[in-house]
């Protein structure tokens, strides 16, 4: 049977550490034929509506029932209504008539089911050793005689990780079990002492070629996974395009607008300039014009205070001579010298004076 070619998974949603496990998961479900299957943990349900899907398609009378509170925790990460709003819609589409979503705890869960009734387990909740030790301590009782227990994550050994610890314990207590290495490890234990499941009781070498058949009947998937996971990348870098594009233009406009405005500013600042020159000019041509003026009358100025000099040492010339005619007189009683040279005197200094 070409398990990759038989199946389609009609609901395929991140996270995808699971879709490694898919071709498994239909042929389990064929193979075992339950008459109830329970998963703790369900998340978006790509593991639990392969086994769903696997029913359906087989027609498998089994009543399948989800585990989950659908708010999250460490491992997953705690997420909104969408997901379960999602899981609700999609089962009720597609397997209400012997699907039940169960949205409480674990613990909680416990009362729902009768001891011995569980054919099928798949654990998939928190994932550290304390967690998953009780999360199969509690279940084991409602466990069939000779049911079946999954275990994801096995190969998983950091982030607190400790599925890979419980399982290392429970291949030495019981003995049917298989690991498979792929998609994070996934471990199927059989309970009991007897199996009627030949593909439980394979030697080593059988062992090894049923984990590579699956292994590569899984790759297909896991590949579509990164396809997805690639879409959704692309989606992202594409809208990030858009809000780049959408900022710079923004940002064009704004330095548009800001180069507009200083080109304005510019403008004026060269037109104030251009009046602040002209103003200038203006000052600068009259002051030139106040400074030639100004020495053309200092010209003047000292050429008439030349001639005063001339004018004021001629006279007093004639002064000291007058006065010295005068003593020469008086000593020989001329009065009437002293007249005549007092006259010429007043005559002297109207005319010094009369510019």
């Amino acid at each position: 049977m070409n398990i990759k070619n038989k199946i389609k998974p009609k609901s395929f949603k991140r996270p995808f550490p699971w879709v490694g496990h898919l071709p498994f998961a239909a042929w389990l479900m064929e193979k075992v034929k339950p008459k109830i299957f329970v998963e703790l943990g369900t998340h978006y349900g790509n593991s639990y509506f392969m086994f769903c899907q696997a029913a359906k398609q087989e027609s498998i009378n089994v009543k399948c029932h989800a585990v989950d509170t659908w708010q999250g925790e460490e491992h997953a990460g705690h997420y909104n209504e969408d997901v379960f709003n999602y899981v609700k819609k999609h089962n009720d589409d597609n397997y209400n008539n012997f699907s039940t979503l169960l949205r409480m705890t674990f613990d909680e869960a416990l009362n729902n089911f009768s001891n011995g009734s569980i054919d099928i387990l798949h654990i998939d909740g928190l994932h550290t050793y304390e967690a998953v030790k009780h999360d199969f301590e509690t279940w084991l009782p409602k466990m069939a005689q000779n049911g079946i227990v999954l275990f994801h994550d096995t190969k998983v050994h950091d982030n607190d990780f400790g599925v890979w610890k419980l399982w290392s314990e429970l291949i030495d207590e019981y003995k049917y079990t298989i690991e498979f290495d792929h998609s994070y490890g996934l471990g199927i234990l059989q309970l009991g002492d007897t199996s009627e499941y030949e593909w439980m009781k394979f030697n080593e070498d059988e062992k090894n070629n049923f984990k590579n058949y699956f292994k590569e009947s899984g790759e297909f998937f896991e590949l579509s996974a990164k396809v997805e996971e690639s879409k959704d990348e692309i989606k992202n870098y594409v809208q990030d395009i858009y809000a780049y594009r959408e900022r710079l233009s923004r940002l064009e406009e704004e330095k548009n607008s800001e180069v507009k405005i200083l080109l304005e500013d510019i403008y004026a600042y060269r037109e104030r300039l251009s009046r602040l020159e002209e103003e200038k000019n203006s000052e600068v041509k009259i002051l030139l014009e106040d400074i030639y003026a100004y020495r053309d009358k200092v010209e003047i100025l000292e050429i008439k205070n030349d001639e005063l000099k001339f004018k004021i040492k001629y006279y007093d010339n004639i002064i000291n001579i007058i006065k010295n005619k005068n003593e020469i007189m008086i000593e020989n009683g001329d009065v009437g010298f002293l007249y005549k040279a007092k006259k010429m005197y007043r005559k002297l200094k109207s005319g010094l004076f009369k510019r």
